[in-house]
This record gives C-alpha cells, structure tokens and sequence, in this order.
C-alpha cells in the first residue's frame, strides 16, 4: 500500500511538471528568431506559428534572399532549441 502511494505522488509531480505554462510570449519567441536571423539580406517573413510540447514551432521565408526555415523554440527559457534553414 505504502509502495502504491509512493508511485501516485511521483506520478502527480511528474504529471504536473508537464503542465508548465509557458514563460515566454509567442511575439518573443518570434522576435528570438528574427534577431538570430538578423545579419541576412533582405527581410523574414513569418508563415506560421504555432505551440505544443512546451516549444513554439515558427516557419520563416526571406524571399529576398531566397530562404526559408524552421525553428523550435524552448516555451520556458526562450532559447532555440533546433533550427533548420534552406537557400535556394
């Protein structure tokens, strides 16, 4: 019984860990990225943005530069996580 209680306070902790609001807007994640992509030619467009599992997805286009990308950026310490970009 005591084993049992063990596991659903463990579980009860983990699960509310999960649940973490984000600490970051999505306008800052968005400018995270523009100022990461900053030094390019021509202008970023964002395409689309949208939130789950504690990250905010941003697609990107810089047709100026013939570019475009994807980033993954951290919802609670606003860093990128991952980034990947194209140039024609």
């Amino acid at each position: 019984m005591r084993i049992s209680a063990m596991w659903l306070v463990l579980l009860f902790i983990m699960g509310g860990c999960t649940n973490a609001k984000p600490q970051i807007t999505e306008e800052q994640a968005i400018q995270t990225v523009i100022d990461f992509h900053s030094h390019q030619i021509g202008k970023m467009e964002i395409q689309e943005v949208t939130h789950a599992n504690h990250q905010y997805f941003i697609e990107w286009t810089n047709e100026e530069n013939c570019e475009s990308g994807k980033a993954w950026v951290d919802d609670q310490t606003g860093e990128i996580e991952r980034s990947e970009q194209t140039i024609c």
